[in-house]
């Protein structure tokens, strides 16, 4: 796997209850100093964006553009959703999170790039390469602790670790190379008050951050 080459790739998860979810597809490309990441990091360009922190950490992109899906939206949907599609407290998205504890998450990326795959989503069967992790940490990052979040970019294990020490960061922060987090956006809840005169988008609310060991090597 590759996350600076441009070749799409996409993910799906296996949760632990038989559920499964998968993401749209991706170019994904790498920290460059002489990028604009914002202009990169379009949610209208169908990528996800890394950089090497404490260890590899991938921001992707969640919410619907023209219908499509973007790559983190089935997750960020089921915990956000019910299933009838009614917005959940966060003690209710927290139960909901703990189902991702222990999921396989299958990796797959092309090997030559083709336009057609950002076109669509991925429908779990890879027609590519394949590594696959398992979550062994999860954490909804609620928006009292964005502000700190965002300025712990380079040292995020360590700020969920000591955040949210029952999220399972504590033990994460020590894989270093065997490990991969993936941040997203996940919006308000339905218990969750906006202070007065607060102008964030619903959607920009929160955060949702995995944290990956890998098991299977390409």
């Amino acid at each position: 796997m590759s996350l600076s080459n441009g070749l799409p790739l996409a993910i799906k998860i296996e949760r632990p209850d038989g559920r499964v979810l998968v993401s749209s597809w991706a170019v994904p490309f790498g920290y460059r100093g002489d990028v604009d990441v914002d202009d990169l990091f379009s949610p209208y360009k169908s990528s996800v964006y890394s950089y090497e922190g404490e260890s590899l950490t991938t921001w992707a992109h969640s919410g619907v553009i023209d219908d499509k899906y973007l790559f983190a939206q089935s997750w960020v949907a089921n915990i956000r959703f019910t299933d009838e599609w009614k917005t959940r407290t966060i003690e209710q998205a927290n139960e909901e999170l703990a189902k991702y504890m222990g999921s396989v998450v299958e990796v797959c990326q092309m090997t030559s790039f083709d336009e057609k795959y950002l076109m669509r989503n991925y429908s779990g069967t890879c027609e590519g390469l394949t590594q696959r992790f398992e979550i062994v940490a999860a954490v909804i990052v609620m928006k009292d602790d964005v502000p700190q979040y965002e300025a712990s970019v380079m040292t995020l294990n360590s700020f969920l670790a000591e955040r949210y020490p029952e999220s399972g960061f504590v033990q994460y922060r020590d894989l270093r190379g065997e490990s991969w987090t993936i941040s997203t956006c996940v919006g308000q809840f339905h218990d969750q008050k906006r202070p007065v005169g607060d102008d964030t988008k619903s959607y920009l609310f929160n955060r949702l951050i995995f944290g990956l060991r890998l098991i299977e090597e390409p």
